[in-house]
């Protein structure tokens, strides 16, 4: 439900003017009364759009921030906040759940296992067995 309150934020700062202006003067109290996570709090307070999409919310709708230039974006502070939050969701690490995570090299040979976590690159495909 708070993403919902993220989207419906971002909305209001379209669509209503006084809305927008209160978010410029004071964004704390313009969204005190939204059901939002504290993480998600946080992040809008601070303009992170970057987490913001990270946690799931549209970029087309996080867009309308600095659109309207509310919580201290503009067009290069988000693609500068949004960039890394991209390419993370284009190569996300790769977490082992369980110590049965194998790492290969494609080129054969290399073989890492018991590893809590694990970054993947192109060179290196990535198996996970899980227990049924």
């Amino acid at each position: 439900m708070s993403l919902y309150s993220v989207h419906q934020v971002c909305w209001l700062v379209q669509h209503d003017v006084a809305f927008r202006e209160q978010m410029r003067q004071d964004p704390a109290a313009a969204i005190a009364d939204f059901r939002l996570t504290d993480e998600e709090r946080t992040a809008l307070l601070a303009g992170d759009v970057g987490t913001l999409a990270l946690l799931g919310a549209h970029g087309y709708l996080l867009g309308l921030l600095q659109r309207h230039r509310v919580l201290g974006l503009n067009r290069d502070v988000y693609l500068e906040r949004m960039r890394p939050a991209k390419l993370r969701m284009r190569n996300p690490p790769v977490r082992a759940t369980d110590p049965e995570v194998t790492v290969r090299a494609v080129s054969g040979g290399l073989r890492v296992s018991d590893s809590d976590a694990l970054i993947a690159c192109a060179s290196i495909s990535v198996s996970a067995r899980y227990p049924a």
